[in-house]
């Protein structure tokens, strides 16, 4: 019986903890899904639109008991959003996997993203299923996990001394926040709009409202009332953002349709970078969405709603990178701080175009390439390679390598392709049966591509040679996931013995370091500028 790669992730969403837990995980889950994993969501707590959305996306979700569990050992802190103990969590979490590992599920991974669980659950989970752990946290206290990734701006590994063992892989700082593979793909795009924007203003300001996916106290309502007040002096335009959780939808319509200022109220969308990139300024939570509005350039006004915001609001607020417009509570007065926060960046361009600069250096959007890249460290025998034909249910994942900065620098065309070249490219592709076109899979994760494209015969490289020798251009692209770990090569080497043509010849860029190297370790002969052939003539 076949056995699938299976990550657990055990995470929470509630009106308390919000939904960004559940939303990073998902990042994770459908980049790895893509890759051929199976993900298990272990959920306790859960609002109903995530676990609808998680189902959507084809992970598979335990839902643990909420009857007769033990009371949490402090509900004033975060152990209350728990709703029980960490040992009983930790134990029902041990039941579930178990009873999946009986099944066809290989779990060979625990990803434990909650602010109720700590090295005790961590603990027991490892030692019951001797399966490595990797915790994503901020909140610098002790682990027992094989990785930790802390998305936190400004933090070092210095924040954990003596709080992870010596062997653990610290992964710390916003280069890591997880963002959904299109912010990498519309980062461009928006950061040069608002650089026209700054070089020549024009048309009205759109203003993005988003509190997260959550919401509970409606500060959405609150901000735009706010705005309201100012729209006799500004020139702007409104775009609310509200997630499926959100429950005040009857009031904030009714806000809408007596604003003076046109409103566009968007639900639950599932095109956030999309519409980030037309944005000029948002006024957000200060959050794990922070990281996309960063990513993208977009000039931010942080408002915090919850405690654990507070720090990183201040910390960006100190580098410029946002601004902190305080800790919201509905019963401050909306206008007056609308007046001190929003008019100020209204009228001052370059205090937004400040921001923007700064922003965009904190994260370009490769975060969870980094991560995925560290967790095949743990799952993935890159010495386990083959070739398999590619299909169409490779063309999302190809036309994500292909939006690395690293793909197409030394290409012949460097330039990125847009999704419908890219579907038009593949469809072409996969329909010719005269070059052969593989996905190069490493212990059964895909972990690159190869091709071999008939680029005529050797008479046309020299007279000396028959017209019958066959010639073969290689052409192979790394998944960004596996670089540094031999992918190439290997591949390499299995076509060498595989192959059914004469001759292999690779063009490759004088500049393209990595890469030379790479053909002459493969005993490839140099028989031009950018040009090598195998075997030697």
């Amino acid at each position: 019986m076949a056995r699938y790669k299976t990550v657990a992730i055990r995470t929470d969403s509630s009106n308390d903890i919000g939904s960004g837990h559940i939303m990073r995980c998902l990042t994770i889950a459908n980049a790895l899904k893509n890759r051929g994993y199976e993900c298990v969501f272990i959920c306790r707590s859960l609002l109903a639109n995530q676990q609808v959305l998680i189902k959507s996306l084809n992970h598979k979700l335990v839902q643990l008991s909420e009857s007769k569990n033990p009371a949490p050992d402090n509900d004033r802190s975060y152990q209350g959003w728990l709703g029980t103990t960490q040992d009983y969590d930790a134990k029902e979490t041990i039941n579930a996997l178990t009873d999946l590992d009986k099944l066809t599920f290989n779990i060979e991974l625990i990803i434990v993203d909650h602010y109720s669980l700590d090295k005790v659950w961590e603990d027991a989970c490892k030692k019951a299923l001797n399966v490595p752990i990797f915790a994503i946290d901020d909140l610098d206290r002790e682990h027992v996990s094989d990785i930790l990734l802390d998305t936190t701006f400004g933090k070092t590994n210095e924040n954990y001394p003596n709080l992870v063992s010596d062997d653990c892989n610290l992964l710390i700082g916003a280069e890591y926040a997880l963002l959904r593979p299109d912010f990498n793909e519309y980062r461009q795009k928006s950061l040069e709009r608002l650089d026209g924007r700054f070089a020549e203003t024009y048309g009205k300001l759109r203003i993005l409202i988003f509190m997260g996916g959550v919401d509970a106290h409606n500060a959405t309502e609150w901000v735009l009332k706010g705005i309201n007040s100012l729209s006799s002096e500004q020139d702007i335009e409104i775009v609310v953002l509200v997630g499926g959780s959100y429950r005040h939808a009857a009031s904030l319509q009714s806000t809408i349709s007596n604003s003076p200022i046109h409103v566009e109220l968007i639900k639950d969308a599932s095109y956030v970078a999309k519409l980030l990139s037309s944005i000029d300024l948002c006024i957000g939570a200060s959050g794990s969405s922070t990281w996309e509005r960063c990513c993208l350039g977009v000039p931010t006004i942080n408002l915090v709603l919850a405690e654990n915001q507070s720090d990183i609001a201040m910390i960006l607020k100190k580098a410029g990178i946002t601004h902190d417009a305080g800790i919201y509570s509905p019963k401050n007065d909306s206008k007056k701080w609308a007046l001190s926060h929003v008019k100020p960046l209204l009228e001052h361009e370059s205090e937004r175009k400040s921001m923007s600069m700064k922003a965009r250096a904190i994260t370009d959007g490769l975060g969870v390439l980094k991560v995925l890249s560290e967790i095949f460290k743990l799952t993935v025998d890159v010495d386990s390679i083959m070739l398999r034909k590619a299909t169409e249910k490779d063309t999302k994942l190809l036309f994500d390598w292909q939006q690395h900065p690293n793909t197409r620098k030394y290409a012949r065309d460097t330039s990125h392709p847009t999704w419908e070249n890219h579907i038009s490219w593949m469809t072409n592709r996969l329909s010719d049966n005269a070059n052969p076109f593989y996905i190069v899979e490493a212990d059964g994760v895909p972990a690159g591509m190869l091709r071999l494209d008939a680029c005529g015969t050797l008479s046309e490289l020299s007279a000396q040679f028959r017209q019958e020798n066959d010639l073969r251009e290689i052409s192979i692209l790394t998944a960004p996931e596996f670089y540094g770990r031999g992918v190439a090569k290997r591949s390499i080497q299995l076509i060498q013995k595989k192959m059914r043509c004469d001759y292999i010849v690779a063009t490759v860029h004088e500049q393209n370091l990595a890469s030379n190297l790479l053909f002459q370790s493969a005993n490839f002969f140099k028989i031009g500028k950018e040009r090598y052939i195998w075997p030697a003539l």
